[in-house]
């Protein structure tokens, strides 16, 4: 199931499916951008079917990351006269992740039989600027949740498409040295004082999801530091989305136990 919602200004188009991932179609006078392609071509078309590419403009994508949720919906492009952009970390993660096809296609019954990877066209590793005429597209490296990730903020709209950088409860972490990245990558986001902040997963608009997840992660810091174990964090009344919070909480316990 793919339905359309709607954000505060008509060019940002917002896709979503079920509890797995968010897509994006903004128009711009210049290109049609797509952020993040769901997980299968199949999902990708349904989009496409709700907001169709101008087929007289140039069709940008963007990756927020290379989770399989987040692109493996791209081969629906490939025919087509498009431009891909990741980071350069992503480019890196893509290249190794047939194997992880191969297997999540073994484990689901062939849902991602018709996925077919990748590389994209271009890498980025510092803050880019896409100049759509009427609207700025900034590509910002957020890296803590992935090495390779990517947020997107519109200045004019006052909107920011966090992907996987900010999620309620919270984020979950790539490993436990990416605390720190995190902690910058929420701060880099919020700092910019968008009026619209929209996660990959969640459904939100609140622009508070940056501060509430900045100050989750601090709130647990101070109780492993007065020594609270895991079982005692999981019991109290921290926002809870079971299990998922349990295995973003342990990450970030982990990680502050490693940074202390």
């Amino acid at each position: 199931m793919v339905a359309g919602a709607s954000v505060s200004d008509s060019r940002v188009e917002w896709f979503r499916a079920g509890d797995e991932v968010d897509s994006f179609v903004i128009r711009t006078n210049r290109f049609d951008l797509v952020v993040d392609t769901m997980s299968t071509p199949e999902m990708f078309a349904r989009v496409v079917a709700l907001a169709p590419l101008r087929p007289y403009l140039q069709t940008v994508v963007v990756t927020t990351h290379a989770d399989y949720d987040h692109y493996w919906g791209n081969s629906y492009l490939a025919p087509s006269n498009h431009l891909w952009i990741a980071s350069e970390h992503a480019r890196a993660r893509i290249v190794e992740q047939q194997a992880e096809l191969d297997q999540m296609n073994l484990a689901t019954g062939g849902r991602f039989h018709s996925v077919v990877l990748g590389t994209p066209h271009v890498g980025i590793s510092t803050a880019t600027v896409l100049d759509g005429g009427d609207l700025q597209i900034h590509l910002l490296p957020t890296p803590g949740h992935t090495p390779d990730h990517l947020a997107v903020h519109i200045p004019e709209l006052g909107v920011v498409l966090a992907g996987d950088a900010a999620e309620r409860p919270l984020p979950e972490l790539w490993d436990a040295r990416s605390l720190p990245a995190l902690r910058a990558s929420l701060q880099l986001l919020r700092d910019l004082d968008a009026t619209i902040v929209i996660p990959s997963h969640g459904g939100t608009t609140d622009p508070e999801i940056l501060t509430d997840n900045l100050e989750i992660l601090n709130e647990i810091e101070r109780r492993v530091e007065s020594g609270q174990s895991l079982e005692d964090l999981a019991g109290h009344p921290l926002p809870q989305k079971q299990p998922f919070f349990l295995h973003c909480l342990h990450r970030a316990v982990a990680a502050i136990q490693e940074e202390n």
